[in-house]
C-alpha cells in the first residue's frame, strides 16, 4: 500500500508544479493571476496583454539564429580529380582469342594499350611498362619491361609470348612510373 500511496503522492506534486508553472505564465504575461469573478473587460484587457507579450516573444525567439546540430550530416566523400584528356589510367591488355584456351608450345601475340578515363588510346603514351604473371613457367617471351614509343606505338604495342606450361596464368602490365596504372589478362593453355 506505501507504494500506492508514493506514486499518488508523487502524480499530485507533479501537478501542483504544471499549475504553479502556468499560474507563473499567466502572471508573467498578465501580470496578474485572473479570477472567474473578475470584470470581463478587465478579463479581455488582460487577454490583449497576454497576446502583445505573446507576439513580443515570438519576434524575439524568431531573431535568435539557429543552433548549428549536434549532429551535422557528414558531406560525401571528395569526388576524385578528373584526369586531364591523355591521361593513362589503365591499359587494356586484349587476347586475341578472347579468353579461348591457347594450345600447349603455341606462340600467340596480345595487345598491349594505354588508355584514358573515357576509355580512349593516349597515342603520346612514352611511358614504360613492366610484365608480371602469376604462374611464370606457363609463358615466356614476355619482355621484362618495355617503352612506348609514341611515333611508332601511338599507344598501342602488340607483344608475343609462347605457352610453356598447362593451366591458367594472369599477365598483368603496370606502368613503372605510376604502379597504380595497371591492366591484366587471363589466359588458359591446354
Amino acid at each position: 500500500m506505501s507504494k500506492a500511496v508514493d506514486d499518488l503522492t508523487a502524480a499530485v506534486q507533479k501537478e501542483t508544479t504544471v499549475i504553479n508553472g502556468a499560474l507563473s505564465l499567466i502572471k508573467g504575461f498578465g501580470g496578474q493571476v485572473l479570477d472567474a469573478k473578475d470584470d470581463p473587460i478587465r478579463i479581455e484587457q488582460v487577454v490583449a496583454q497576454m497576446n502583445q507579450n505573446a507576439d513580443a516573444l515570438a519576434a524575439a525567439v524568431a531573431a535568435v539564429p539557429p543552433e548549428t546540430p549536434v549532429s551535422a550530416p557528414i558531406p560525401p566523400p571528395p569526388t576524385p580529380a578528373p584526369q586531364p584528356a591523355g591521361t593513362v589510367v589503365a591499359f587494356r591488355v586484349l587476347d586475341p582469342q578472347g579468353g579461348s584456351p591457347h594450345p600447349l608450345q603455341s606462340t600467340f601475340a596480345f595487345q598491349v594499350a594505354a588508355i584514358d578515363a573515357s576509355g580512349q588510346i593516349v597515342q603520346g603514351y612514352a611511358g614504360s611498362v613492366n610484365f608480371t604473371t602469376q604462374a611464370p613457367g606457363t609463358l615466356a617471351g614476355l619482355p621484362s619491361q618495355y617503352t612506348f614509343d609514341p611515333n611508332v606505338d601511338h599507344g598501342v604495342h602488340v607483344f608475343q609470348m609462347l605457352s610453356h606450361g598447362l593451366g591458367t596464368s594472369t599477365v598483368t602490365v603496370t606502368d613503372i612510373s605510376n604502379p597504380n596504372v595497371q591492366g591484366f589478362m587471363t589466359i588458359t593453355i591446354q
